[in-house]
């Protein structure tokens, strides 16, 4: 991830671990742009993991976002 400037920026646990509907770790990750993130998925080293992957995550939701204002507390 890092070789393409991407970093994950804040991992939540939601405390679900049993739940087939709710996420047990949720990563909040960035990249530049859409072109290192697409570089990123394509990867042949992160594509030769996919067998690891599979066995370790259930499943993975890709849900593309810009940062929005700085709320005031």
């Amino acid at each position: 991830m890092r070789k393409y400037g991407g970093s994950i920026e804040k991992v939540i646990r939601t405390g679900q671990e049993s739940s087939p509907d709710i996420p047990f770790e949720i990563h909040l990750v960035s990249f530049p742009g859409q072109e290192q993130f697409a570089a990123y998925r394509a990867d042949l080293e992160l594509l030769s993991l996919a067998t690891d992957r599979e066995s370790a995550i259930l499943k993975t939701v890709v849900v593309p976002g810009v940062g929005g204002p700085a709320y005031s507390t």
